[in-house]
């Protein structure tokens, strides 16, 4: 009969799965919005819990802020990639095409190092900057797509 100990995952304190976290998350954000609906016979604890949940989906921006700007550097290098691959002689590209290449070059390299500058940036800029570097991500964005659109209409 196997023991206990073999059968039982044990949790190492700050080894806990990426689910646990998440779901410890999910749960304290529930009842955080809970305790902010039904608070309103008590102003401050109500105040209290809407600061408190501001702050959470501040930190939230912040995360999503950092992932958006690696799938943005992941998605160029895709693309780079790409045209390596469809492109194996460099020598024998129309001269249209070698220039509508070159541009869309510098544009790629321009909104990798944009997108990477953002989650370069020390925690109390990242956290002072959020709203600005989830603007400027967008804007990012679409000059990714702007720069694909032309270069395929090109």
């Amino acid at each position: 009969m196997p023991s206990i100990s073999a059968t039982v995952r044990r949790v190492v304190p700050g080894r806990r799965s990426e689910g646990f976290r998440r779901d410890t998350r999910e749960i304290t954000l529930l009842a955080l919005e809970c305790l902010q609906q039904s608070a309103d016979p008590c102003p401050p604890l109500k105040g209290a819990v809407s600061g408190l949940l501001f702050l959470v989906q501040y930190l939230k921006k912040l995360q999503t802020n950092g992932k958006q700007a690696q799938l943005i550097v992941d998605r160029v290098a895709q693309m780079t990639n790409t045209l390596a691959d469809v492109i194996p002689d460099s020598t024998a590209i129309p001269t249209n095409l070698e220039s509508a290449l070159v541009a869309l070059d510098k544009t790629l390299h321009d909104i990798c190092k944009l997108a990477r500058s953002v989650p370069k940036a020390t925690r109390l800029r990242r956290f002072l900057r959020a709203k600005r570097h989830e603007e400027q991500l967008a804007s990012i964005q679409q000059q990714l797509d702007s720069a694909l659109s032309d270069f395929t209409w090109n």
